[in-house]
C-alpha cells in the first residue's frame, strides 16, 4: 500500500500563495498618485475598489486628514517609545473619547494583531481552557499558539456552533478554573455575527465561560 505523505500546512499555504502571485491576483501595488478610496491603478489599468476594508470611509474624511496633518506638525511622524513606559499624549484623549462610548476603561493599542498578542497570554491563566471559533480572526489564532507551549489546551469548534462548546464546556468545566470562547462580533469572510443571545445564555448556565471578541470588523 502507498505511502501518504501528509504535507506541512505552511507548505500548502505557501504553494497557493505562490500559486496566486503567479496569476498575478496578489502582492501587487498601487500606482496612484493620489488615492480617492474609490478605485486604483494597478498595471496601468483604472479599477474601480471594491475589496477596502474602510468600510466607513473615514480614511478620505477632510476632517481626520487635516486633524492627522496637524497631528504630524506637532508631534512627528511617529513617537518611538514603548507604550508600556510612556504613551503618546493622544493616546490619553482617544481613550477617553472611545469610554465615554462603551462606559468601560479603554487601552489603545498600536493594532488589533499586537493587542492581541499583548492581552491573551496575560489574560489566560495555565489552568484555563480556549476555544476558538474556526473563523475567528487570523491575529487570535496566532496570539493562542503562544498558550499551547505553556501546555494551556487550544481547541477548535465549527462556525458558530453552540451545541458543540456547550458539550466542550460539560466536559472541561470541572477541570479547569476558566473556559474562554474567542470569537468575532462580525466575521470578515462570512459577513455573519457572533450568535450574543445564545452566548449569554450559555455564560448564566456556565460561570466558568468567558468570551473574548475580536471586533474590529464591527467596529470599521
Amino acid at each position: 500500500m502507498a505511502k501518504i505523505n501528509h504535507n506541512n500546512t505552511y507548505d500548502t499555504i505557501d504553494r497557493v500563495i505562490e500559486n496566486a502571485k503567479n496569476k498575478q491576483t496578489i502582492h501587487l501595488y498601487a500606482e496612484d498618485e493620489t488615492l480617492k478610496g474609490d478605485s486604483l491603478c494597478i498595471n496601468g489599468k483604472k479599477l474601480w475598489h471594491f475589496a477596502t476594508t474602510g468600510y466607513l470611509g473615514l480614511e478620505q474624511d477632510i476632517r481626520i486628514k487635516q486633524a492627522a496633518a496637524e497631528a504630524i506638525f506637532k508631534y512627528g511622524t511617529q513617537f518611538p517609545l514603548s507604550k508600556t513606559y510612556i504613551s503618546h499624549p493622544l493616546y490619553r484623549t482617544l481613550e477617553q473619547k472611545i469610554e465615554l462610548i462603551h462606559e468601560e476603561p479603554v487601552i489603545i493599542a498600536k493594532n488589533s494583531t499586537l493587542a492581541h498578542m499583548a492581552v491573551i497570554p496575560q489574560a489566560i491563566s495555565d489552568n484555563d481552557v480556549v476555544i476558538l471559533d474556526h473563523q475567528v480572526h487570523w491575529s487570535v489564532q496566532t496570539a493562542c499558539q503562544i498558550l499551547k507551549t505553556r501546555g494551556v489546551p487550544v481547541l477548535l469548534i465549527r462556525h458558530n456552533n453552540m451545541e458543540q462548546l456547550e458539550d466542550y464546556l460539560v466536559k472541561y468545566k470541572d477541570k479547569h478554573q476558566k473556559i474562554w470562547y474567542m470569537a468575532d462580533g462580525i466575521y470578515s469572510m462570512y459577513g455573519d455575527h457572533a450568535p450574543i443571545d445564545k452566548l449569554k445564555q450559555l455564560i448564566k448556565k456556565y460561570p466558568c465561560l468567558h468570551i473574548y471578541f475580536d471586533d474590529v470588523h464591527g467596529m470599521s
